[in-house]
């Protein structure tokens, strides 16, 4: 964890990243980016790196070369790794009145966590503000999904990666990165291709790319992640309206949860207030399947309500022109709670 530490703050900020990138994706647009944005408002600013990305990647017992390294999935960062920064949050700081902010995959895990481990969030956290949040996919048209029936539809594609010990989407990460780097300073309209080519996959909004805003630096967009965080979500676009647990199939399913079917995530526990942001133009993250969570929540979870805004697709919250609109409000919020 990274922090941006306040002489008495006004309190203290999570933020969790999505996945392929680091904590530095919070720090991408210089003082345009989020993190300071709130640390200049008077925040503690915390900021999380994934295990497996580029300041995370050691373990006491195994290494990031072995495969079961990266046996985890968004459930493991919210059950277990979640709790535990939140914990050393709480030590430095001695508050117990967090927010927690994420994005795509990091609002993932942070509902899991608010969701099964309830009782801690309710002792730690006074917010959670969770961006593009992807857990239920009935209404998502994004071509990665196309892709994801695809890959779905593979015989024994799980098995190829055990037999090939495949732990890791982007194992070639150390060539890749540094051949991408050398071909964006020889051909700098690579640059805006790639934010073009987010943007179609993303949700098309042309009139948000700048290309001043890009800043495309390989070190932050390009973070390796384990392929069962894959799986679980290409099991997610399956079920579509579910939120469940990683499947293992029926037989390991009843070693691990003692049912044939993987548990649904149980939502309706969550005590902590949630303010739920999403996008019309959002094609990953709809705002119908953001409403379908909203609907599922309890009572005392939605007091604060949800944003839904026009015009911004799902990685248009960091690298979209208008972007500190949306950080306005969201601080507009944090401030008249804290």
């Amino acid at each position: 964890m990274f922090r941006i530490p306040r002489e008495n703050p006004k309190g203290a900020i999570l933020l969790q990243h999505p996945v392929t990138v680091n904590s530095r994706i919070y720090m991408s647009q210089g003082n345009n980016s989020l993190g300071l944005i709130l640390w200049k408002a008077g925040y503690d600013v915390w900021l999380n790196n994934q295990r497996g990305t580029l300041f995370s990647e050691d373990h006491t017992n195994s290494s990031i070369s072995y495969l079961d390294y990266w046996d985890f999935s968004f459930h493991e960062v919210g059950v277990f790794d979640i709790p535990s920064q939140i914990d050393l949050i709480k030590r430095v700081t001695k508050s117990s009145n967090i927010i927690f902010i994420g994005h795509s995959q990091g609002s993932t895990s942070g509902l899991i966590y608010a969701a099964v481990k309830n009782q801690h969030a309710k002792n730690s956290v006074k917010l959670f503000i969770f961006m593009a949040m992807p857990c239920y996919f009935q209404h998502g048209s994004s071509p990665e999904f196309l892709v994801a029936n695809l890959i779905r539809s593979l015989p024994f594609a799980q098995d190829l990666l055990r037999m090939f010990k495949l732990g890791s989407v982007l194992p070639f990460l150390p060539v890749l990165v540094p051949l991408t780097r050398i071909l964006f300073r020889l051909f700098p309209f690579l640059l805006t291709a790639a934010n073009y080519i987010f943007s179609f996959f993303s949700g098309w909004t042309p009139e948000e790319i700048d290309p001043a805003r890009v800043n495309f630096d390989c070190a932050i967009y390009f973070k390796n992640y384990s392929w069962k965080i894959l799986i679980h979500y290409l099991q997610l676009t399956k079920t579509e309206t579910k939120f469940q647990m990683f499947d293992y199939g029926r037989r390991n399913n009843l070693k691990m949860y003692h049912s044939e079917a993987p548990p649904l995530y149980p939502v309706e526990n969550v005590t902590v207030p949630v303010y739920l942001v999403s996008s019309v133009n959002d094609i990953l993250a709809t705002t119908k399947d953001a409403d379908l969570l909203f609907d599922r929540l309890p009572y005392n979870a939605k007091v604060y309500g949800k944003l839904q805004l026009t015009g911004f697709n799902h990685v248009d919250y960091f690298m979209g022109k208008h972007a500190n609109t949306i950080y306005k409000k969201l601080l507009n919020l944090i401030d008249m709670i804290a």
